[in-house]
């Protein structure tokens, strides 16, 4: 992608302010950074009509909601963009006002649109071993869990509030050395005394970063994407895990992921996850939320299409938004 030095003026347009929503993702991805696009919002607004200014608020509100959800609050409230009782549904606020004022007769007309063949890829429904499930979620809320790649023991779940939990279950029961450094073009390992396996933290660093891409093709709005690695054996023990969480040495390798170990669970919260909602009567009343919902599930199930490409071509490392592109198009992810 061809890196942007400033944000395109049609976007700070009336007429064209639905194409910059859907836009925002791949401006951030081109180069920009939130501040700079919120100061050229910031500046057309001073010499902007009412109406000017009610389409650059909600344009402003959606983009701080990619880095500053307090900030995107604070905007909401000025420019009057979601009321408080569409508020009250959780959801981030840029997908409140998706929502609300993109579809067109219930559809919104996404930048990208996914191959019909996409619902043949099988790997979002693989069987997978639910035994190692016990201390994830509660049994009866397993069926909420998507295998991305069930070979990695990578999954995740949807959040009633729409975000994304990705996770991956280890089940090493010994002693492990982490080396999270993957500089040298290598998948990042950890070390048992008699073996090594690739780190569970770089598998969803993999697949946040295939999410994000489809996303970004797309024009999905923002969505939280959090990542947990969970240790499921009482066994487990990390040698080193204290350089890598927060006010460690390593502590930025695993920045925005968290660690779980099984063990270390109490009766109060038994559970690694959160709970999770199975309620989607709102969503099948609501075209435009079930749209929504759809092209996220879609997002995910190209998310495993990809990355378990990249795991059969031992290609894990390579995923520059050059390289998936390439990768989309050979495996016809897009129309």
């Amino acid at each position: 992608m061809r890196t942007m030095t400033s944000y395109p003026k049609k976007y700070l347009q009336i007429a064209n302010c639905n194409e910059a929503l859907l836009n925002i993702r791949r401006c951030l991805a081109s180069g920009l950074k939130v501040r700079d696009i919120a100061r050229q919002i910031t500046e057309q607004y001073q010499n902007a009509t009412r109406q000017q200014r009610f389409s650059l608020g909600k344009l402003l509100t959606a983009v701080y909601d990619f880095e500053d959800r307090e900030t995107a609050k604070r905007c909401n409230e000025l420019f009057g963009v979601v009321n408080r009782y569409e508020l009250a549904k959780p959801r981030t606020i840029s997908h409140h006002i998706y929502k609300k004022f993109i579809p067109v007769d219930g559809r919104i007309k996404w930048l990208a649109q996914y191959n019909d063949n996409l619902s043949q890829w099988m790997g979002v429904n693989d069987v997978y071993d639910t035994n190692a499930m016990q201390n994830v979620l509660p049994m009866s809320q397993l069926d909420t869990i998507i295998p991305l790649c069930s070979n990695d023991y990578l999954f995740c779940v949807i959040s009633p509030s729409k975000s994304v939990y990705l996770f991956v279950v280890e089940k090493c029961d010994k002693d492990m050395l982490i080396d999270e450094d993957d500089s040298y073009g290598e998948a990042p390992l950890y070390f048992t005394e008699s073996s090594h396996f690739v780190s569970p933290i770089f598998k969803m660093k993999v697949a946040k970063k295939i999410l994000e891409y489809c996303l970004m093709r797309i024009g999905y709005p923002h969505v939280e994407i959090l990542g947990k690695a969970i240790f499921s054996s009482k066994k487990a023990n990390l040698v080193n895990g204290e350089d890598y969480e927060r006010g460690g040495e390593q502590h930025q390798e695993w920045a925005g992921f968290d660690v779980v170990m099984v063990k270390k669970l109490s009766s109060r919260t038994p559970y690694a996850l959160p709970r999770m909602s199975t309620e989607m009567t709102e969503e099948y009343n609501d075209e435009a939320e079930a749209d929504m919902s759809a092209m996220l599930m879609d997002s995910l199930t190209a998310t495993s299409k990809m990355y378990c490409h990249l795991k059969e071509t031992n290609s894990l490392c390579d995923t520059s938004e050059k390289s998936l592109k390439a990768l989309a198009e050979k495996l016809e992810i897009f129309v």
